[in-house]
């Protein structure tokens, strides 16, 4: 869980090898630009 932390910029590609990853709460933060293609490769990932 990273909500309402204020953290900005974009999301990093390298997030996409986090492969056991369910949930990503990015909630309230300053995030720009589009989710990365290699999140495609989280075949764990049920809440973005």
């Amino acid at each position: 869980e990273l909500y309402g932390n204020d953290i900005s910029g974009t999301l990093p590609e390298e997030l996409g090898n986090l492969k056991n990853l369910v949930s990503l709460d990015l909630y309230s933060n300053q995030l720009e630009g589009q989710i990365p293609k290699s999140f495609g490769r989280m075949r764990s990932l049920k809440f973005l």
